[in-house]
């Protein structure tokens, strides 16, 4: 969840938005890429722990490390088990165990343009906290390049002792990325942000994590005329994997949404998207893949 204090990011990118979505995503999008050479920057704890569970010809960070003041974050070898205890009254979006083969592997019969929900989708997870669903975002993206899992209690815990979380109001806008940049992850954040954005970091191999209106994209409204109706806001965190362009001219945003148990590879049209993105100056944080 996110606070509704700033209002530099309520303002991005609300007065202009493409009338063609499709034509709004370019087909040049990515070229000739610097390749990242920084790794990891991590503590001594967390470099310890995880060098327990790599032989020498594993480990991905270097001897030499920073202090991050990051002891409270510890990986953990194996995924758990995350239980639903809070009730987000959600429509019914699909079975997680069929959500990404049966969702998109029976309804899509192309390839999808941009990104790879199918590989992201393991690294999924519903958030255990009411207003946690940005930390889930950052720590699901987080495994998804390194392949080590951290839990959502000790990140939750270590954001909140920083000040960039609270439990009862969420992540502000403005600390969206700091958990990853504490774990060596680069993150950058763009002004007036489209579905270009997200198409150009997908094909980089980059993580948007965006902010929106989640009222919007789980239980969207129109008017007669089938205008989307602005309902409540429910700030909300969502990981991008995916835009898939369908044979009809429609486009689909694919997204792994901590926010209710069909959240993986959520699919939801582009036109309810970006109603519910608007809501939050098209704010977007990506995680900079250090390894494309």
């Amino acid at each position: 969840m996110f606070t509704d204090q700033l209002t530099a990011f309520d303002a991005l990118a609300l007065n202009s938005l493409p009338n063609n979505l499709v034509d709004d995503l370019s087909d040049d999008i990515v070229s000739n890429l610097q390749l990242s050479t920084d790794v990891l920057t991590t503590s001594p704890q967390l470099l310890s722990s995880l060098k327990e569970s790599l032989s020498p010809s594993e480990v991905l960070v270097s001897e030499t490390v920073t202090d991050t003041q990051l002891d409270v974050l510890e990986v953990i070898d194996a995924p758990i088990e995350d239980l639903a205890v809070f009730d987000f009254n959600q429509p019914s979006l699909g079975d997680v165990a069929t959500n990404t083969r049966v969702s998109l592997g029976g309804l899509y019969d192309d390839p999808i343009e941009y990104g790879d929900p199918f590989s992201d989708a393991d690294y999924w997870r519903q958030q255990q906290g009411a207003n946690s669903c940005a930390v889930v975002a950052q720590i699901c993206v987080y495994e998804s390049l390194t392949g080590y899992r951290i839990s959502e209690d000790d990140a939750s815990n270590y954001a909140y002792q920083q000040g960039w979380f609270d439990p009862n109001t969420g992540t502000s806008l403005v600390h969206v990325g700091k958990v990853l940049n504490t774990l060596g992850i680069d993150t950058y954040q763009p002004y007036d942000a489209s579905l270009d954005t997200l198409a150009d970091a997908l094909v980089r191999g980059d993580k948007p994590i965006v902010g929106l209106d989640g009222n919007e994209i789980w239980n969207p409204q129109y008017d007669w005329y089938g205008n989307p109706i602005e309902q409540s806001n429910a700030g909300h965190a969502v990981w991008v994997t995916g835009i898939d362009l369908e044979h009809d001219g429609s486009v689909n945003i694919i997204l792994n949404d901590s926010g209710h148990s069909g959240g993986m590879t959520s699919v939801v049209d582009a036109y309810d998207f970006i109603h519910a993105w608007e809501d939050y100056g098209n704010f977007v944080s990506i995680a900079d893949n250090p390894f494309t």
